[in-house]
Order: C-alpha cells, then sequence, then structure tokens
C-alpha cells in the first residue's frame, strides 16, 4: 500500500480544507467490504470489491472476484456490466440517481459547491478525521434516502453510510490501495 501524506497547505480544520485535500486527488482505488442490513433479515449481505475514481467525473466500482457486477460513472452516464450484459443510463433522465452518486463523486472531487447543490451538509471533525452527513434536497430521493454519511481522514474516505427511510442502511468500509495527486 502506497504511503499517503497530507500535503501542508492543505492542513486545517473545516470543510473547505478537507475538500482542498480531496481535490488535489487525480486517482484513487480503494478495495471495500460493504454490509447491506435489510429491517426483514437477521443478518447483513456481505458484498466485496474496488472503487476507483479518476479525477473529475469518473468513477467506476466493481463487486466480487468473477465479475458479479461493474459499473462505471462517465459525466453523465451509468454503464453496467453483469456478465456479459451491457446497459447505458443516462443521469439527466434520473435526477433521483444523479443526486445518488453526486453524494461519491462531488466527495471524492472535492466539489463543495456541487455537494451543496444535491445536499444539505452537515460537517464535523478536523482534517484528521471528519464526517459529512449529506440531507438529500432532491424530493424523489427524500422518498428513498434518508441521510448518507461519509467518513475520512484527511485526502481519504473510510466509511460511507446509507440510510434509507424504510429501516435499511448500508455500511461500505474502504481501504485505500493507491492514490496519485494532479501535478503542482
Amino acid at each position: 500500500m502506497l504511503a499517503i501524506t497530507m500535503h501542508a497547505s492543505t492542513a486545517g480544520s473545516g470543510l473547505g480544507d478537507v475538500m482542498k485535500a480531496l481535490s488535489a486527488i487525480r486517482f484513487s482505488e480503494s478495495k471495500y467490504t460493504e454490509e447491506k442490513h435489510y429491517e426483514m433479515m437477521d443478518f447483513p449481505m456481505i458484498q466485496q470489491g474496488v472503487l476507483r475514481y479518476e479525477s473529475p467525473e469518473s468513477l467506476a466500482w466493481e463487486r466480487g472476484d468473477n465479475g458479479q457486477g461493474h459499473y462505471e460513472i462517465h459525466e453523465n452516464q451509468l454503464i453496467t456490466r453483469r456478465h456479459d450484459k451491457v446497459e447505458t443510463i443516462s443521469l439527466e433522465s434520473m435526477p433521483a440517481l444523479r443526486a445518488f452518486i453526486e453524494s461519491f463523486r462531488a466527495t471524492l472531487a472535492g466539489n463543495e459547491r456541487r455537494l451543496r447543490q444535491y445536499y444539505v451538509v452537515s460537517f464535523s471533525g478536523v482534517v484528521e478525521s471528519w464526517k459529512l452527513q449529506l440531507q438529500p434536497r432532491d424530493r424523489t430521493m427524500r422518498r428513498f434516502i434518508d441521510q448518507i454519511i461519509i467518513q475520512g481522514e484527511k485526502d481519504q474516505l473510510r466509511l460511507i453510510e446509507i440510510h434509507e427511510i424504510n429501516g435499511d442502511w448500508s455500511r461500505m468500509k474502504l481501504e485505500p490501495v493507491r492514490q496519485e495527486y494532479h501535478a503542482g
């Protein structure tokens, strides 16, 4: 695993400082373990995979070791690949899905303005250990998602929790594998 260090110019204690640190990342890759808890089940569903981000608009995640699911977001397109089937969806046609995706993409890009466009944002902590609580602005999304919690350390996301209105929730733990920074 690469050693990740915080650029001295990004040290600080507020949301702006965290967003500045995140915006310096050109590429990141993390392994994840996701637990999905359903109200009607006594045990969680567990999935593992890899999450990749390339600044400013590309996000991809793969579930499982056998190609159980591959999802890519490029600009305003969601591309899903499951086994031999490929499907493309325009995010413009699905505002709630776009808002959900922006919780990850805008955070990874360090784009506070775009994050606030889709969410009411609450920040706590300092750069070394921080937490975002996101409440959806989109009415359709609010019918499904109560809040999204993202926790991190410096310029790394470590935990993403999604709390649904129906009581279901998921927790994705991220283990950074590789990060590259913009030149300069």
